[in-house]
């Protein structure tokens, strides 16, 4: 068997008064406790682990993509307001995703997304789901803010509890997709619009 090993990338320890350069990292294999710092950052791949990932950065917008990552990844960036998450491979990603400053999320699920459990995403705003694969984003209600939620470009069925009475949605409401959904309201009475696609909801 093979026992991957913690990975640090630091790029904060350059020559002092130099710009970070370090702008796209893949990681495939790391144990946890696995860092990323660099305020240069604009695509983070991480594949085949269930090691802890922590990135740190102060850059406004991030493409991260996964493919079979089984622990917590950490977006530990405050300016942090744009997430592009991508999924890719055979198996099924399965890890709490805390991203506390995101407002506007894009996932592009080509393999199976599962975020339900130790995700933080209380500043969302926008979240937009595409793809073939399943995605689970669990309890998402504590985004009071949320304006828009549109799942219609997505096929294989969203997973999602959220808030029965958004005020600040807009006129669509939730879009689901066009697989099979499983949407759970917070309370009684429901005062949002939801749309469910042609699938087993």
């Amino acid at each position: 068997s093979v026992v991957y090993g913690q990975v640090v990338i630091n790029n904060s320890a350059k020559t002092t008064g130099t710009t970070d350069a370090i702008k796209t990292v893949t990681v495939d294999g790391y144990a946890t406790a696995s860092t990323i710092a660099s305020n240069a950052l604009t695509d983070v791949t991480l594949k085949n682990s269930a090691g802890n990932m922590t990135v740190t950065s102060t850059v406004a917008s991030l493409n991260l993509t996964v493919d079979d990552v089984q622990n917590a990844v950490t977006l530990t960036a405050g300016n942090l307001k744009t997430l592009n998450l991508t999924t890719t491979g055979e198996e099924e990603s399965v890890f709490g995703l805390v991203a506390a400053k995101v407002e506007t999320l894009t996932i592009a699920a080509a393999a199976d997304l599962d975020i339900a459990t130790g995700s933080t995403l209380t500043a969302l705003k926008t979240a937009t789901i595409t793809g073939a694969g399943n995605v689970d984003l669990g309890v998402i209600s504590a985004a009071t803010g949320l304006v828009s939620f549109n799942a219609s470009a997505n096929t294989g069925g969203v997973t999602a509890t959220v808030l029965s009475s958004a005020a600040s949605l807009n006129a669509d409401g939730y879009v689901f997709s066009a697989g099979n959904d499983d949407v759970r309201l917070t309370v009684s009475p429901v005062n949002t619009k939801v749309t469910l696609g042609a699938g087993d909801d």
